[in-house]
């Protein structure tokens, strides 16, 4: 998925588990237990499949995550059936898992206050949706439909970023950029800037590029938009957990130590990562290719 690191800087990418202490593996927690319990056809029907059998056994190993769910980057390390038989078993055990039964197992960390999505219906179990995406604004129209839809759905956000102050220095730096390297450094360069630029980049992603009125998301992403919303926008409304976010972008994949150090460089995400994270390992596993 998006990280090979925990949100306390732990590396944890050893699918064979070895890093655990003993009791520490994924399929002897209190999460597990929770999960066969609460998507039991769905367990049995995967296991039915060698290729989506073989994948439950490679997360079994693997350690404990810090919101007590599997622990992502490890997860992340586990061969994905190739097969549409299993592709379709596994895809229908994390919609459990993530929005069916499995989402109310509160050893998993995934039950807390229910909140609400971008369009107002019932949020992700476990989550309360940041009042950044859900500004009041005047509609607008006679612009382009993304021009429109910003102004009309991120108002405040978009006065924050673009009408002066740190959010604007930071923008103008933002913009310029032709690499993730280099819109990080903006955000080394202006880090006051941070908190309104990330609530608008969340305003912006789920409101309006979500909904087609801006560039199409790829397949990844629009999962996390529909799949994951809440744990997305509450992470990027905090400044550490969007600057960990963005700085995994300049990470290949499955690279433990620049996953490492980036949550080392911004250590206070307060597990908001790791339930994004958990959220996309089992919501948006087989869109994010893993």
């Amino acid at each position: 998925m998006l990280s090979s690191a925990s949100c306390d800087g732990a590396s944890s990418s050893d699918p064979a588990g070895t890093g655990g202490s003993a009791g520490s593996l994924f399929a002897d927690s209190p999460c597990a237990s929770c999960d066969r319990s609460a998507c039991d056809a769905q367990v049995k029907s995967c296991e039915t499949d060698p290729e989506c059998a073989a994948f439950l056994a490679c997360e079994g190993k693997c350690p404990v995550g810090a919101t007590g769910d599997v622990d992502s980057a490890c997860q992340a390390a586990c061969a994905l059936p190739a097969s549409s038989a299993g592709k379709g078993k596994l895809d229908a055990l994390g919609a459990c898992r993530q929005s069916g039964p499995g989402s109310a197992c509160a050893p998993c960390g995934r039950s807390m206050d229910a909140g609400t999505d971008a369009g107002g219906d019932a949020g992700a179990p476990g989550c309360t949706m940041p009042s950044a995406i859900t500004q009041s604004c005047a509609p607008a129209t006679g612009g382009t439909p993304c021009n429109d839809c910003q102004f009309s759905k991120c108002c405040d956000s978009m006065s924050a970023v673009f009408d002066g102050g740190p959010g604007t220095d930071l923008a103008d730096c933002w913009l310029s950029c032709t690499s993730a390297e280099c819109e990080n450094d903006c955000y080394d360069q202006f880090p006051a800037g941070v908190p309104a630029f990330g609530e608008y980049q969340a305003c912006l992603a789920l409101n309006c590029s979500a909904k087609g009125a801006c560039k199409a998301p790829n397949a990844c992403a629009q999962c996390q938009y529909d799949s994951c919303a809440c744990e997305y926008a509450t992470c990027y409304v905090n400044a550490d957990c969007f600057q960990s976010f963005q700085c995994f972008t300049t990470c290949a994949p499955q690279d433990a130590s620049c996953a490492a150090a980036c949550l080392t460089k911004h250590p206070a995400c307060d597990q908001l990562y790791e339930r994004l994270s958990a959220c996309l390992s089992h919501g948006c596993l087989l869109a994010c290719g893993g």
